[in-house]
Protein backbone atom coordinates (compact mmCIF):
# COMPACT_ATOMS: atom_id res chain seq x y z
CA UNK A 1 0.00 0.00 0.00
CA UNK A 2 0.63 3.24 -0.43
CA UNK A 3 0.04 6.49 1.35
CA UNK A 4 -0.05 5.16 4.78
CA UNK A 5 1.35 7.55 7.53
CA UNK A 6 1.71 10.51 5.90
CA UNK A 7 4.59 8.75 3.39
CA UNK A 8 4.47 8.05 -0.21
CA UNK A 9 6.59 5.48 0.38
CA UNK A 10 5.16 1.40 -0.09
CA UNK A 11 4.48 -0.43 2.71
CA UNK A 12 3.48 -3.81 3.75
CA UNK A 13 -0.56 -4.30 4.03
CA UNK A 14 -1.24 -4.09 8.00
CA UNK A 15 -2.90 -7.41 9.09
CA UNK A 16 -6.01 -5.41 10.09
CA UNK A 17 -6.42 -5.17 6.17
CA UNK A 18 -5.34 -7.89 5.24
CA UNK A 19 -8.82 -10.33 4.59
CA UNK A 20 -10.03 -6.73 3.20
CA UNK A 21 -7.41 -6.48 0.49
CA UNK A 22 -8.07 -10.60 -0.39
CA UNK A 23 -11.70 -9.53 -0.93
CA UNK A 24 -10.46 -6.62 -3.17
CA UNK A 25 -8.29 -8.66 -5.41
CA UNK A 26 -10.59 -11.12 -5.94
CA UNK A 27 -13.31 -8.69 -7.15
CA UNK A 28 -10.99 -7.41 -9.33
CA UNK A 29 -10.27 -10.56 -11.20
CA UNK A 30 -13.71 -11.42 -11.09
CA UNK A 31 -14.55 -7.95 -13.12
CA UNK A 32 -10.85 -8.87 -15.16
CA UNK A 33 -12.36 -12.86 -16.30
CA UNK A 34 -16.10 -10.87 -17.22
CA UNK A 35 -14.06 -8.59 -19.75
CA UNK A 36 -11.71 -11.04 -21.37
CA UNK A 37 -15.61 -13.62 -21.84
CA UNK A 38 -17.16 -10.21 -23.23
CA UNK A 39 -14.46 -9.50 -25.67
CA UNK A 40 -14.23 -13.58 -26.71
CA UNK A 41 -17.50 -13.33 -26.94
CA UNK A 42 -17.55 -10.10 -29.73
CA UNK A 43 -14.48 -11.99 -31.16
CA UNK A 44 -11.95 -9.43 -30.25
CA UNK A 45 -8.58 -10.26 -29.76
CA UNK A 46 -6.95 -9.19 -26.28
CA UNK A 47 -5.90 -5.31 -26.29
CA UNK A 48 -3.98 -3.17 -24.17
CA UNK A 49 -7.86 -1.55 -23.28
CA UNK A 50 -8.70 -4.21 -21.21
CA UNK A 51 -5.69 -3.75 -18.81
CA UNK A 52 -7.33 -0.49 -17.91
CA UNK A 53 -11.07 -0.75 -15.94
CA UNK A 54 -12.71 0.19 -12.77
CA UNK A 55 -14.29 -2.07 -10.09
CA UNK A 56 -17.40 -1.60 -7.41
CA UNK A 57 -16.12 -2.87 -4.56
CA UNK A 58 -17.88 -2.01 -0.72
CA UNK A 59 -19.59 1.30 -2.75
CA UNK A 60 -15.94 2.44 -3.32
CA UNK A 61 -15.06 2.83 -7.28
CA UNK A 62 -11.76 1.97 -7.74
CA UNK A 63 -9.26 2.45 -10.84
CA UNK A 64 -7.35 -0.51 -11.95
CA UNK A 65 -4.63 -1.47 -14.13
CA UNK A 66 -2.84 -4.61 -15.04
CA UNK A 67 1.17 -4.85 -15.24
CA UNK A 68 3.18 -6.53 -17.02
CA UNK A 69 0.63 -8.87 -18.97
CA UNK A 70 -2.81 -11.19 -18.57
CA UNK A 71 -3.66 -12.14 -15.20
CA UNK A 72 -1.72 -15.19 -13.99
CA UNK A 73 1.32 -14.47 -16.09
CA UNK A 74 4.84 -14.65 -13.94
CA UNK A 75 5.52 -10.84 -13.32
CA UNK A 76 1.83 -9.41 -13.80
CA UNK A 77 0.91 -6.57 -11.32
CA UNK A 78 -2.56 -5.40 -10.28
CA UNK A 79 -2.42 -1.38 -9.72
CA UNK A 80 -5.29 -0.56 -7.60
CA UNK A 81 -6.21 3.15 -7.08
CA UNK A 82 -8.46 4.01 -4.24
CA UNK A 83 -10.04 7.68 -5.13
CA UNK A 84 -10.88 10.06 -2.42
CA UNK A 85 -14.12 9.44 -0.77
CA UNK A 86 -15.98 10.84 0.35
CA UNK A 87 -15.32 13.56 -2.50
CA UNK A 88 -13.94 16.89 -0.99
CA UNK A 89 -14.58 20.31 -1.84
CA UNK A 90 -11.76 22.05 -3.77
CA UNK A 91 -10.74 24.44 -0.79
CA UNK A 92 -10.21 21.14 1.79
CA UNK A 93 -7.87 20.27 -0.96
CA UNK A 94 -5.77 23.62 -0.65
CA UNK A 95 -6.97 24.50 -4.01
CA UNK A 96 -6.52 28.61 -4.04
CA UNK A 97 -9.46 30.31 -4.57
CA UNK A 98 -7.98 32.58 -7.19
CA UNK A 99 -7.34 29.81 -9.04
CA UNK A 100 -10.64 28.24 -9.39
CA UNK A 101 -12.25 31.67 -9.79
CA UNK A 102 -10.57 31.45 -12.77
CA UNK A 103 -11.06 27.94 -13.82
CA UNK A 104 -15.03 29.36 -13.51
CA UNK A 105 -14.24 32.36 -15.97
CA UNK A 106 -12.66 30.05 -18.29
CA UNK A 107 -15.64 27.79 -18.13
CA UNK A 108 -18.12 30.54 -18.47
CA UNK A 109 -17.05 32.17 -21.39
CA UNK A 110 -17.77 32.10 -24.54
CA UNK A 111 -14.61 32.01 -26.23
CA UNK A 112 -13.82 28.18 -25.61
CA UNK A 113 -10.36 26.68 -25.24
CA UNK A 114 -8.46 23.85 -24.14
CA UNK A 115 -7.22 24.15 -19.96
CA UNK A 116 -4.74 21.16 -19.30
CA UNK A 117 -4.01 19.64 -15.61
CA UNK A 118 -0.66 18.45 -16.15
CA UNK A 119 1.57 16.22 -13.82
CA UNK A 120 3.26 12.92 -13.53
CA UNK A 121 2.24 9.56 -12.65
CA UNK A 122 -0.06 9.43 -9.14
CA UNK A 123 0.32 13.66 -9.10
CA UNK A 124 -3.55 13.85 -8.28
CA UNK A 125 -4.71 15.27 -11.94
CA UNK A 126 -7.74 13.14 -12.13
CA UNK A 127 -8.94 14.20 -8.78
CA UNK A 128 -8.22 18.24 -9.35
CA UNK A 129 -10.08 18.18 -12.70
CA UNK A 130 -12.77 16.16 -11.76
CA UNK A 131 -13.72 18.41 -8.77
CA UNK A 132 -13.32 20.93 -11.03
CA UNK A 133 -15.52 20.05 -13.51
CA UNK A 134 -17.87 19.26 -10.42
CA UNK A 135 -17.34 22.64 -9.39
CA UNK A 136 -18.65 24.22 -12.62
CA UNK A 137 -21.48 22.24 -12.58
CA UNK A 138 -22.52 23.86 -9.06
CA UNK A 139 -21.07 27.27 -9.25
CA UNK A 140 -22.14 28.11 -12.78
CA UNK A 141 -25.08 25.77 -13.19
CA UNK A 142 -23.81 24.35 -16.33
CA UNK A 143 -23.89 20.93 -18.10
CA UNK A 144 -20.68 19.05 -18.44
CA UNK A 145 -19.96 15.91 -20.43
CA UNK A 146 -17.24 13.76 -20.11
CA UNK A 147 -15.45 10.84 -21.52
CA UNK A 148 -13.01 8.69 -19.32
CA UNK A 149 -11.18 5.47 -19.47
CA UNK A 150 -12.72 4.70 -16.89
CA UNK A 151 -14.06 7.19 -15.03
CA UNK A 152 -12.67 7.23 -11.90
CA UNK A 153 -14.39 9.63 -9.67
CA UNK A 154 -18.26 9.54 -9.32
CA UNK A 155 -18.60 13.09 -10.01
CA UNK A 156 -22.51 12.59 -12.14
CA UNK A 157 -25.25 14.14 -10.90
CA UNK A 158 -27.70 16.78 -10.88
CA UNK A 159 -26.67 19.22 -8.79
CA UNK A 160 -29.04 22.20 -7.28
CA UNK A 161 -27.92 24.81 -8.78
CA UNK A 162 -29.24 23.52 -11.79
CA UNK A 163 -26.44 22.04 -12.99
CA UNK A 164 -25.45 18.69 -14.35
CA UNK A 165 -22.09 16.49 -14.79
CA UNK A 166 -22.27 13.26 -17.26
CA UNK A 167 -19.53 10.94 -17.94
CA UNK A 168 -19.54 8.23 -19.76
CA UNK A 169 -16.42 4.97 -20.20
CA UNK A 170 -14.91 5.91 -23.64
CA UNK A 171 -11.72 4.28 -24.88
CA UNK A 172 -9.19 6.71 -26.61
CA UNK A 173 -9.91 5.47 -29.80
CA UNK A 174 -13.81 5.89 -29.49
CA UNK A 175 -12.84 9.25 -28.42
CA UNK A 176 -13.03 11.50 -31.28
CA UNK A 177 -16.61 10.26 -32.33
CA UNK A 178 -17.61 10.48 -29.01
CA UNK A 179 -16.77 14.42 -29.20
CA UNK A 180 -18.20 14.45 -32.98
CA UNK A 181 -21.44 13.24 -31.81
CA UNK A 182 -22.02 15.69 -28.79
CA UNK A 183 -21.05 18.73 -31.01
CA UNK A 184 -24.96 19.60 -31.23
CA UNK A 185 -25.52 18.88 -27.71
CA UNK A 186 -26.63 21.06 -24.91
CA UNK A 187 -23.23 20.28 -22.96
CA UNK A 188 -21.63 24.01 -21.83
CA UNK A 189 -18.41 22.08 -20.91
CA UNK A 190 -16.88 19.02 -22.13
CA UNK A 191 -14.50 17.32 -19.93
CA UNK A 192 -11.97 14.10 -20.79
CA UNK A 193 -10.39 12.37 -18.47
CA UNK A 194 -6.85 12.32 -19.78
CA UNK A 195 -5.57 12.78 -23.41
CA UNK A 196 -3.49 9.18 -24.29
CA UNK A 197 -3.15 9.36 -28.19
CA UNK A 198 -2.60 11.25 -31.82
CA UNK A 199 -6.48 11.12 -32.10
CA UNK A 200 -7.98 12.21 -28.40
CA UNK A 201 -5.32 15.28 -29.05
CA UNK A 202 -6.82 15.90 -32.27
CA UNK A 203 -10.51 15.49 -31.07
CA UNK A 204 -9.60 17.95 -28.30
CA UNK A 205 -7.79 20.45 -29.93
CA UNK A 206 -10.67 20.25 -32.57
CA UNK A 207 -13.64 20.73 -30.24
CA UNK A 208 -11.79 23.50 -28.34
CA UNK A 209 -11.27 25.54 -31.74
CA UNK A 210 -14.90 25.60 -32.36
CA UNK A 211 -15.31 27.52 -29.12
CA UNK A 212 -16.19 24.77 -26.59
CA UNK A 213 -14.36 24.81 -23.47
CA UNK A 214 -12.41 21.92 -22.63
CA UNK A 215 -10.99 20.14 -19.49
CA UNK A 216 -8.20 17.69 -19.75
CA UNK A 217 -5.37 16.20 -18.26
CA UNK A 218 -2.09 14.97 -19.21
CA UNK A 219 0.86 13.51 -17.95
CA UNK A 220 4.09 15.74 -17.83
CA UNK A 221 5.99 16.58 -15.04
CA UNK A 222 5.72 20.28 -15.31
CA UNK A 223 4.34 22.85 -17.90
CA UNK A 224 6.64 22.65 -20.80
CA UNK A 225 6.70 18.70 -20.47
CA UNK A 226 2.51 18.34 -20.68
CA UNK A 227 2.57 20.76 -23.59
CA UNK A 228 5.22 19.48 -25.54
CA UNK A 229 3.40 15.84 -25.12
CA UNK A 230 -0.04 17.81 -26.31
CA UNK A 231 2.14 19.07 -29.49
CA UNK A 232 3.60 15.72 -30.09
CA UNK A 233 0.26 13.62 -30.31
CA UNK A 234 -1.56 16.90 -32.39
CA UNK A 235 1.39 15.98 -35.00
CA UNK A 236 1.21 12.41 -35.73
CA UNK A 237 -2.69 12.80 -35.82
CA UNK A 238 -2.07 13.30 -39.49
CA UNK A 239 -4.79 15.83 -40.99
CA UNK A 240 -4.01 20.30 -39.69
CA UNK A 241 -3.22 19.64 -36.49
CA UNK A 242 0.03 21.71 -35.79
CA UNK A 243 1.67 23.52 -33.22
CA UNK A 244 -0.02 27.22 -34.13
CA UNK A 245 -3.56 25.14 -33.89
CA UNK A 246 -2.65 23.73 -29.93
CA UNK A 247 -1.18 27.46 -29.72
CA UNK A 248 -5.09 28.86 -30.62
CA UNK A 249 -6.66 26.33 -28.65
CA UNK A 250 -4.60 26.59 -25.38
CA UNK A 251 -6.15 28.34 -22.70
CA UNK A 252 -4.43 27.50 -20.29
CA UNK A 253 -2.23 25.06 -17.82
CA UNK A 254 -2.19 23.80 -14.36
CA UNK A 255 0.82 22.03 -12.69
CA UNK A 256 -0.64 19.71 -9.52
CA UNK A 257 0.93 17.32 -7.38
CA UNK A 258 -0.51 15.13 -4.31
CA UNK A 259 0.69 15.48 -0.80
CA UNK A 260 0.19 13.19 2.13
CA UNK A 261 -0.57 15.27 5.33
CA UNK A 262 0.69 14.15 8.49
CA UNK A 263 -2.99 13.13 9.70
CA UNK A 264 -3.41 10.87 7.13
CA UNK A 265 -5.01 13.04 4.90
CA UNK A 266 -4.10 14.17 0.98
CA UNK A 267 -3.52 17.71 -0.49
CA UNK A 268 -2.94 18.55 -3.77
CA UNK A 269 -0.55 21.54 -4.52
CA UNK A 270 -0.74 23.56 -7.48
CA UNK A 271 2.80 24.63 -8.05
CA UNK A 272 2.08 26.49 -11.31
CA UNK A 273 -0.21 27.84 -13.47
CA UNK A 274 -1.18 30.22 -16.43
CA UNK A 275 -4.23 31.46 -18.17
CA UNK A 276 -4.73 32.73 -21.82
CA UNK A 277 -7.79 35.13 -21.05
CA UNK A 278 -7.38 36.93 -24.21
CA UNK A 279 -8.03 36.04 -27.90
CA UNK A 280 -5.29 37.81 -29.31
CA UNK A 281 -1.77 38.78 -27.70
CA UNK A 282 -1.30 36.62 -25.06
CA UNK A 283 1.91 35.92 -24.60
CA UNK A 284 1.63 32.30 -23.40
CA UNK A 285 0.20 31.43 -26.61
CA UNK A 286 2.93 33.41 -27.97
CA UNK A 287 5.31 31.74 -26.68
CA UNK A 288 3.85 27.87 -27.56
CA UNK A 289 3.22 29.38 -31.47
CA UNK A 290 6.97 30.36 -31.79
CA UNK A 291 8.34 26.94 -30.25
CA UNK A 292 9.72 28.91 -27.13
CA UNK A 293 7.94 26.65 -24.40
CA UNK A 294 11.32 27.35 -21.77
CA UNK A 295 9.72 30.76 -21.40
CA UNK A 296 6.11 29.58 -20.15
CA UNK A 297 7.55 28.97 -15.82
CA UNK A 298 8.95 32.40 -16.43
CA UNK A 299 6.22 33.67 -17.95
CA UNK A 300 3.80 31.92 -15.49
CA UNK A 301 5.57 33.52 -12.35
CA UNK A 302 3.95 36.80 -13.08
CA UNK A 303 0.49 35.87 -12.30
CA UNK A 304 0.78 33.54 -9.70
CA UNK A 305 0.11 36.08 -7.13
CA UNK A 306 -3.45 36.43 -8.54
CA UNK A 307 -4.32 33.04 -9.06
CA UNK A 308 -2.79 32.56 -4.59
CA UNK A 309 0.02 30.94 -6.14
CA UNK A 310 2.67 33.02 -4.02
CA UNK A 311 4.43 36.39 -4.44
CA UNK A 312 4.67 38.21 -7.29
CA UNK A 313 8.28 38.53 -8.73
CA UNK A 314 10.09 42.07 -8.60
CA UNK A 315 9.73 43.96 -12.15
CA UNK A 316 12.34 42.77 -14.36
CA UNK A 317 12.82 39.10 -13.08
Amino acid sequence: MKGLSATPRYQAVPPEYAAHARDLLAAVQRQYGRQGAEHEATSRSFGADQRFFAVEFERVRYRVTLVGGRDGDAGATWAIRKPLWPLPALSELGIPSGLVARVLDFAGGNRGGLLLVVGPFGSGKTTMSSLLAREVAIVLGQFVLGWSDPPELAIDGDYPGGGWVRQYDRRDEELADAIYEARRSSADVFYIGEIRSPSGAAAAVQAALNGRPVLTTLHGGDLVAGITALETYASRSGGEQTRTLVAEALAGAVRTDLQYLPDGGRALKVSDAFFCEEASGCAFREAVRRGMLEALPRLAQHGHADLGLGPRPRSGR
